[in-house]
């Protein structure tokens, strides 16, 4: 799927989501990789049976989420789904604090991407 495709399969998916700027990450070997705003990150699986594995992982972060007593920022995926009831991509927001290490070890800027840029 192209970037462009991705952006637009977001901005349908979910409408109350203005995007101001995004960066693309589509080096992944699994996944391609966009990060909104610099706070939402979706994931697109480029096969189906990484597909299969990301609605694993979902589910998997959702019961640790419930089950741990410890106070860990566990990500809280959300699958969204095309026509014909197609998983898509996976999403979910960056805590603040996950932003921060990330651009400091990843030299991540705030201003990549302009949305219409």
């Amino acid at each position: 799927m192209e970037l462009k495709e991705m952006v637009q399969f977001i901005q349908t998916a979910m409408p109350q989501l203005t995007i101001q700027q995004f960066e693309e990450k589509m080096t992944g070997w699994d996944n391609d990789v966009i990060l909104i705003n610099n706070q939402w990150v979706f994931r697109f699986p480029k096969t189906e049976q990484v597909a299969e594995c990301v609605k694993i992982e979902t589910h998997l972060l959702h019961d640790f989420r419930k089950q741990t007593s410890l106070n860990l920022k566990v990500p809280q995926p959300t699958l969204l789904y095309g026509s014909k009831q197609q998983m898509m991509c996976s999403c979910y927001d960056l805590p603040v604090s996950l932003l921060s290490i990330l651009q400091e070890s990843t030299g991540l800027r705030s201003d990549v991407h302009p949305n219409g840029a």
